[in-house]
C-alpha cells in the first residue's frame, strides 16, 4: 500500500493493481489525473473514489473509474 501518488504510479508500472481507492484532492495531485494515469498503465485496474467532493461525481465516471463513495462512510 502507498499513500503518495508518485509511488502509486511507479508501483503500478511493475505490479498489477486490482483495486485502487483514490480521493479527488491529494495534495498537489488531482485524483482524477492519477486515475487516468493508472488506467493508462493497466486498463483493468478498478478505481474507486472515496471523497467528500460530491461535485466531482460526473467527472469521476469520465475517467473510467468503477465507483464513487462519499465520505464520511457510515455503516
Amino acid at each position: 500500500m502507498t499513500t503518495r501518488p508518485s509511488e502509486a504510479v511507479e508501483y503500478a508500472k511493475t505490479n498489477r493493481i486490482a483495486l485502487a481507492f483514490l480521493d479527488i484532492e491529494m495534495g498537489k495531485t488531482n485524483g482524477l489525473e492519477l486515475c487516468r494515469t493508472l488506467l493508462e498503465i493497466n486498463p483493468r485496474t478498478n478505481v474507486v473514489f472515496l471523497t467528500s467532493y460530491i461535485g466531482y461525481a460526473l467527472d469521476v465516471w469520465i475517467t473510467g473509474a468503477c465507483g464513487f463513495m462519499k465520505k464520511p462512510l457510515t455503516p
